[in-house]
């Protein structure tokens, strides 16, 4: 080289090398940025679903008193609590167990850990006071040695459903009473109430008890025989009476 050392071919190795380990290098930066944008967008992406979510998803302690050790931020529009204040008092959830519900809560627990996991019904007390119902259905998760480690899980409001349980629940009793007390009334009527088909054999297709003791007949007779009314009128009064039935009918 004019004016200067040449390099040798030892030292224009090296710088080759060199190069070659900045581009490795700088590819290597390239698609760990990538990566972190993935990452980033899947965080992201993640947080946006469980927010959305219309379940609590939780992870807490195998045993004790079940702290929670996460909780989606979606607990807030759903029970007013940050997840914060699960998961660093470690009394937020047991404590706000219904008390009627706390005891079999917790058994129930119990007996489902060992079995890899399930689903238990309660009451939980809302950061306004009220009680939500809440479906948790959960999964255990295990360490090395195969002793439970975390359950993990999510809560579901299921409030509506159990309202709509227990008015089916008492609607079923108040028609249960209706039914009953009509009965009563039927049974002390002095006369046969009755419902029957609109022509043919006019079977009949309802018959108050009190029929047992006025005609002889149970309803269940009356009903399961369609010829149990028309085979038993007058010979000389059926034609009659069947000639009659048809323009009243048409009235009404």
């Amino acid at each position: 080289m004019e004016g200067g050392k040449k390099l040798g071919k030892p030292a224009t190795g090296e710088l080759e090398e060199l190069r070659k380990r900045v581009h490795e290098l700088e590819a290597q930066q390239a698609r760990r940025e990538a990566i972190e944008a993935e990452l980033s967008g899947a965080r992201q992406r993640y947080q946006d679903l469980l927010a959305a979510s219309p379940a609590i998803i939780y992870s807490t302690h195998a045993s004790g008193d079940f702290a929670c050790t996460f909780v989606s931020e979606n607990i807030r529009n759903i029970m007013g609590f940050a997840p914060e204040e699960m998961i660093t008092d470690p009394k937020c959830w047991p404590d706000r167990l219904h008390p009627d519900d706390a005891p079999r809560v917790f058994t129930e627990l119990a007996l489902l850990i060992p079995k890899g996991g399930g689903t238990v019904e309660y009451r939980f007390r809302h950061r306004d006071g009220h009680y939500v119902w809440v479906q948790d259905t959960f999964r255990v998760l295990h360490d090395e040695a195969g002793h439970p480690l975390e359950l993990v899980g999510a809560w579901a409001d299921v409030t509506k459903l159990k309202e709509a349980e227990k008015n089916v629940i008492t609607a079923n009793v108040e028609l249960r009473e209706t039914k009953e007390s009509l009965a009563r009334l039927l049974a002390a009527s002095p006369a046969i109430i009755y419902t029957t088909r609109v022509s043919g054999d006019f079977g009949c297709t309802f018959v108050s008890e009190n029929i047992q003791m006025i005609m002889g007949f149970s309803p269940k007779q009356m009903i399961t025989d369609p010829k149990c009314w028309p085979d038993r009128l007058h010979p000389e009064d059926a034609p009659r009476v069947f000639k009659e039935l048809a323009p009243l009918i048409e009235k009404g």
